[in-house]
């Protein structure tokens, strides 16, 4: 979703090598590979649901380049209403598995798990288990970030989605943005969770 040139971007560069790890050397990890198809509409939206993913359904996104399958899709390949599209492999994360697999790997590790709450995000740094102030804070408050000291970042804003989990095997993952023609400003993505059969 990263616009290229940014520290997003470097960040997404960097996490799909990690990634690409897990989906070919750790099935417990709850990470697969699927093909991914994305298409445009040919008449988008310019509502803010499509600016956010403008740089994932431009011509030509940044990731074309690496990923070593990617194309653009053939005229015979779109479905009605859609004026582009691009096809390339990628990895769908099965949060459920995923998070308590990342949270075992810390645990092995020696990381210490602690609950705290603050108002400001420098008092983060008090909380490291060894007493003394922690080298690095990973500020990942979400919609907090709004109102956390320090931060106080007003350009989050809430999203509103609705995710429904039916029993399916699509083999894709399949993304398609906000159209004018709709009553509301929405997007769409399809995909089939790692290890079940629910999508």
């Amino acid at each position: 979703m990263s616009l290229p040139d940014t520290p997003l971007n470097k960040y997404e560069r960097e996490t799909w090598v990690e990634l690409e790890r897990l989906a070919k050397s750790t099935p417990g990890a709850g990470c697969h590979f699927l093909n991914s198809i994305k298409y445009r509409r040919e008449k988008e939206s310019g509502s803010s649901a499509a600016s956010w993913q403008a740089a994932s359904m431009a011509d030509r996104p940044w990731y074309m380049d690496m990923m070593p399958d990617a194309r653009h899709l053939e005229k015979h390949e779109l479905p009605i209403g859609m004026k582009s599209g691009v096809s390339f492999t990628s990895i769908c994360i099965n949060t459920a598995i995923y998070l308590p697999w990342l949270a075992s790997q810390c645990l092995e590790h020696g990381v210490k798990f602690k609950r705290g709450v603050v108002s400001h995000v420098t008092e983060a740094a008090k909380l490291h288990m060894s007493g003394s102030r922690a080298a690095l804070v990973v500020n990942a408050t979400g919609l907090g970030a709004r109102t956390l000291g320090g931060v106080e970042d007003l350009e989050v804003i809430p999203a509103r989605g609705q995710i429904t989990i039916v029993r399916n095997e699509p083999g894709v993952i399949v993304g398609v943005g906000p159209s004018l023609e709709g009553p509301v400003d929405e997007s769409c993505y399809i995909m089939q969770r790692a290890a079940g059969n629910w999508t």
